[in-house]
């Protein structure tokens, strides 16, 4: 699995780009630098980016449920982008509704979108 985070708007925005299968050690690297996030301003913007993206591992679906409960208000906004159309699938609906190829579980299931290129440069500059 490849995850790379990147903060913009001076820390407010926080864009994660993942591939492949997300695991435990993704959240291990993942969880602390997001809630150091969250700690500095409060809340923020999350941006996952999903590339080749073929979902979660048990345990890093276990890690995904925990931080969402934990930080479900922490999250001012969420765009979720994907080359595939089952990510589609994972952006929209409540949690339970998702039926694309693996749960779509990052904070702030009550915020999802799937933005153009348009509305990605808009998310960084807000």
């Amino acid at each position: 699995m490849a995850v790379h985070l990147t903060e913009s708007n001076g820390g407010k925005t926080l864009e994660v780009a993942v591939s492949g299968k997300l695991s435990h050690s993704d959240y291990e690297h993942f969880v602390p630098r997001f809630e150091h996030l969250v700690r500095q301003h409060g809340t923020i913007r999350v941006l996952f980016e999903m590339t080749d993206f073929h979902g979660w591992e048990a345990a890093a679906l276990w890690d995904d449920v925990k931080l969402d409960l934990k930080h479900f208000a922490a999250v001012e906004r969420l765009a979720m982008v994907g080359d595939q159309s089952c990510e589609k699938a994972m952006s929209v609906g409540p949690p339970a509704s998702r039926t694309g190829c693996h749960r779509g579980g990052v904070p702030g299931h009550r915020r999802r979108t799937t933005p153009c290129q348009g509305d990605r440069r808009r998310l960084r500059r807000s």
